[in-house]
């Protein structure tokens, strides 16, 4: 096989799995981006709403409400953690899912990538076969059949006759 054609169908590869890893790396950032994003705002939000409450009570008795406050503090506390937690349960499926077409994307590629060297590889056998045919056809007029054995797998003793054949032929 060529090497200038295998290396050249092999870079071709490279590049379109390299292009299609990075269409993947992009939309993984843009998720992960909006998904910091929401936990940024959902951070803001329980800072927001414990401000809030805490402001509210000091204007007024504070022991009174302190049970309140708890309460609420405590509600907003667990709302931030199941929205963190859903967040990072979401953050663990993309990455999953990256990692799987990432994968799915280098098997695709090599499956291509190995059907077209074999089909190039055939092809260059092919062109060389028959080249060494026509070489052996110029060689078997010239009364030599040994290029001939070896395409065919002749044995000497078949070689034999065929020379002697030629010869026969020569002679008449």
């Amino acid at each position: 096989m060529s090497t200038s054609y295998q290396q050249l169908l092999q870079e071709a590869y490279d590049q379109k799995r390299a292009g299609k890893k990075k269409q993947l790396q992009a939309a993984y950032d843009r998720e992960l981006a909006e998904i910091t994003g929401l936990e940024q705002a959902a951070d803001r939000q329980a800072r927001e709403s414990a401000t809030r409450l805490t402001s509210g009570a000091q204007g007024q008795a504070l022991l009174t409400m302190d049970n309140q406050l708890r309460g609420d503090l405590t509600a907003i506390s667990q709302a931030r953690n199941a929205e963190a937690a859903e967040l990072a349960a979401r953050r663990q499926a993309l990455a999953r899912d990256l990692a799987a077409q990432l994968e799915q994307v280098q098997a695709e590629s090599d499956y291509e990538e190995a059907m077209a060297l074999y089909q190039l590889s055939r092809e260059q056998d092919s062109q060389q076969a028959q080249t060494q045919k026509a070489m052996a056809a110029l060689l078997a007029q010239a009364g030599d059949f040994s290029l001939y054995g070896a395409l065919y797998g002749l044995t000497q003793e078949q070689i034999r006759r065929l020379e002697e054949h030629y010869r026969a032929q020569q002679a008449q």
